[in-house]
């Protein structure tokens, strides 16, 4: 079958997302093909064909397998859905072929007993969900001892709430008709009025986003080099600006005080990224290789030109994009501390350049506490609501009674305003400021130590309420914005958010001399086109990124057999030239000789800069214990909920914590302890552990995946596995993240056993084993050895 005979675009829809057409016609027509070999491709025809399938079947699986999650703990009654009652309503404009069209009457008021419900489980999700247009769903059917479960879409449309299903013979039977049978049609009885249990699952903008890409990669000035990159495609005329900007990095090419921050091979990557007769750079670096810092330097080439930009009539911006918040909020965060550092790289001509300070634009509930002044959309609603202060007041006392107020105080739950003085470090005002954003982090914060109906409500009205007058005086609200953006020339956001139509208004007028990408590879190519199409001026692109680390995170079985997974960066470095940077410097040398010897084959130089471990370490350790294997007992691990954890590894791992958490190290307004893991549950476990203890704010918990990037002195690593089986720790790129993060000290907890049985397929973890067993640094433990007191003191002071 020809391919132009089918309508991709009108297959991208939502509904038929949720049914996964696209996918399931190229799968019928025999139209799926592998993208290894595809390295090129003949038109943008072509690029739809081969990519849209893939890409929808990736996310349909996604929402699949949220939905599924949800159905188990709606069958063990551990979640209570939201109701609906809805009539069904054969309308005009519900497709025949594809739709049911349900018309939402009203939501039923939960039952008061039932505190299960997830409305109050996910008081944040609840209220995101109320406030948007459309959003895909799930609804589950209780039917004996088993849940019929179906997606949908939950949409708005003027002062009226539709849920639309894909219209299939189950859903036809399950909600339709009563009396159901195989009968003929004429005797069904057919239903008008009926309750359906309803989970908010995800709100489509992210999907939306990144499928129109797809379609629109033609409106794109250089799609010809993204179909079929080479160095001919990557060539482009020199311009002025490109001139003025090669001759600015010759000059600072004979300044020391700008040189000695950097080694050859960042000094030529930056010269590369400079280079505008190239449309992009790609720049790979290993783990600890100095990519921040060569961005850094990048930065301080332009500093002069941006600053003269002011006085003409287009401003000049950069953007720094990366795929995930955790890599932008690390970004920010670096970026306006060398800023504000005497004799950093940026700094290093005596002049402290504020306006290179950094604005981070998109999902500011994900902007991190101490870099929030920098969130353009909390900035922006501080200082509106700021004008509107009597108003707030009148809300919040409308609102927060004495009731609501002894109730916080009954559960032993943080005030809002003493919440907001914590969280927000840099206000030096005696009177908080308040931001939707940081409400809603409050709210969260309730949910975890309540689910109390009045406490949430009464905080969820005082959102509402909030909203209304943000909506109300939106123009005023815009205004503030804009004039943030006035006064600053570099711009971070992640790939999703970075064309926002309020931050592509707010650049309407700027030239975009350069787009950074950070961590590159870990991106999918869908997601990584969304500034190149909706920027289309944008001078010079620079992706940076290491091929050895992770790839775009997927979960449908296809994407990965069929290489969806692999990025536009591993496309690209097939076929253009690249910087590698290759001197060490995150890591104490006997860290990075594991990393180096595991996965770069011995070809990461050691940093010429002297590495010692901090005092407030060497209190608690000997200078030796900084790497340690701590040996897991075999079968300890545990499965559920489609993830591993491990109770007594835990344990241990909280222990270990709870030793290392002297005074000083508590004092310390950064986290100096990350605990990482392949496995959500054992993330979650961890979570709920320290936080029992009080702990959760000295320690930083998260996922191996959400740590690339990112760094810490102290690295916890717990594997989990300890059966005959490591999963997807057999993936060697997720290995040398996991192994690549500490500064100075890295405990590994796992089971040696479980390794020896693998060496046969998984080579570099019998390499790690040996290694650890040459250096003696192999910890045996077990429920008696825990049980001492001393066990860790012992073990890393010896």
């Amino acid at each position: 079958m020809q391919t132009n005979y089918i309508d991709w675009f009108k297959l991208s829809n939502l509904i038929h997302l949720i049914t996964n057409k696209g996918y399931r016609i190229a799968k019928h027509y025999d139209l799926i093909t592998s993208l290894e070999e595809q390295i090129q491709f003949e038109s943008t025809e072509e690029y739809v064909d081969k990519i849209f399938p893939l890409f929808q079947n990736e996310n349909y699986k996604g929402l699949e397998k949220e939905m599924q999650s949800h159905k188990r703990i709606v069958l063990e009654n551990q979640l209570y859905p939201l109701k609906f009652r809805v009539i069904y309503e054969e309308v005009d404009d519900a497709s025949p072929n594809t739709d049911i069209k349900l018309k939402v009457v009203n939501q039923i008021k939960e039952d008061n007993n039932k505190i299960n419900t997830w409305k109050y489980q996910k008081y944040v999700q609840y209220l995101s969900f109320k406030k948007s247009i459309n959003f895909i769903g799930g609804i589950f059917k209780i039917q004996n001892d088993d849940i019929y479960s179906t997606l949908c879409l939950y949409i708005k449309e003027k002062e009226e709430k539709y849920i639309i299903l894909p219209k299939t013979q189950d859903n036809i039977k399950n909600f339709l008709y009563k009396n159901y049978s195989n009968k003929q049609e004429e005797n069904y009885i057919k239903r008008k009025q009926f309750i359906i249990n309803f989970i908010p699952i995800s709100s489509p903008k992210v999907y939306q986003n990144e499928v129109s890409t797809i379609f629109r990669l033609q409106t794109c000035s250089f799609h010809q080099l993204i179909i079929q990159p080479s160095k001919k495609n990557n060539d482009v005329v020199q311009t002025p600006y490109g001139n003025k900007l090669k001759q600015v990095f010759q000059n600072f090419k004979q300044n020391i005080s700008f040189t000695q921050h950097f080694d050859r091979t960042q000094l030529e990557a930056i010269e590369n990224a400079t280079d505008f007769t190239k449309k992009f750079t790609l720049i790979e670096g290993p783990p600890g290789t100095g990519k921040t810092q060569t961005i850094l330097g990048i930065l301080s080439i332009f500093q002069n030109l941006l600053k003269e930009s002011r006085n003409q009539d287009q401003k000049d911006i950069i953007l720094i994009l990366g795929k995930s918040n955790g890599i932008v909020n690390d970004l920010v965060r670096k970026i306006n501390k060398s800023i504000q550092t005497q004799n950093s790289i940026i700094n290093c001509l005596n002049e402290e350049p504020n306006y290179l300070k950094v604005l981070r634009y998109g999902r500011p509930d994900l902007c991190e506490n101490d870099i929030a002044r920098y969130s353009v959309e909390i900035r922006s609603q501080q200082k509106f609501f700021s004008l509107f202060r009597d108003n707030v007041n009148k809300i919040f006392n409308q609102f927060i009674t004495k009731q609501i107020s002894d109730l916080l105080k009954k559960e032993q739950i943080q005030d809002f305003k003493s919440f907001l003085k914590d969280i927000d470090e840099q206000n030096d005002t005696l009177e908080p400021q308040i931001s939707l954003v940081q409400l809603m982090k409050y709210i969260e914060h309730l949910n975890f130590r309540t689910t109390n109906a009045k406490i949430l409500k009464s905080f969820g009205h005082v959102y509402k309420d909030l909203r209304k007058i943000l909506k109300a005086k939106q123009d005023r609200y815009i205004k503030i914005e804009g004039n943030l953006f006035q006064y600053r020339h570099i711009i971070a956001s992640t790939l999703n958010s970075c064309c926002h139509k309020k931050l592509k208004y707010a650049l309407e007028n700027a030239k975009l001399r350069m787009c950074i990408i950070d961590e590159a590879p870990t991106a999918l190519e869908p997601s990584q086109l969304i500034p190149f199409i909706g920027y289309n001026n944008i001078d010079k692109i620079v992706l940076l990124g290491d091929t050895k680390q992770l790839s775009p995170i997927v979960i449908a079985k296809e994407s990965e057999k069929m290489c969806l997974n692999r990025s536009l960066f591993e496309r690209m470095l097939q076929c253009l030239e690249s910087k590698k940077l290759t001197e060490q410097y995150r890591q104490m040398p006997n860290l990075a000789k594991i990393t180096s010897t595991i996965f770069y084959q011995n070809t990461l130089k050691k940093s010429r800069i002297q590495m010692q471990i901090p005092n407030y370490i060497l209190n608690r350790i000997h200078i030796n214990k900084n790497s340690l294997f701590f040996n897991t007992p075999y079968g300890t691990e545990e499965f559920e909920d489609s993830s591993f954890k491990n109770t007594l590894e835990c344990r241990a791992i909280i222990l270990l914590v709870k030793y290392l958490l002297n005074d000083e190290i508590k004092s310390k307004k950064k986290k100096i302890i990350s605990i990482i893991s392949p496995y959500s549950m054992q993330k979650e476990l961890l979570r709920m552990q320290l936080k029992f203890l009080n702990l959760l704010n000295y320690v930083e918990v998260d996922t191996v995946d959400s740590f690339q990037g990112k760094e810490n002195e102290i690295v916890i690593l717990s594997l989990v596995r300890s059966n005959d089986s490591i999963g997807f720790l057999k993936d060697q790129r997720r290995a040398n993240v996991a192994l690549s993060r500490a500064q100075y000290c890295q405990y590994v907890f796992g089971s040696q056993y479980t390794f020896d049985k693998q060496i046969q397929n998984n080579n570099f973890w019998k390499n790690l084993i040996q290694l650890y067993e040459k250096e003696q640094q192999i910890i045996d433990y077990n429920e008696e050895s825990l049980r001492d007191p001393n066990f860790f003191q012992q073990t890393l002071n010896i």
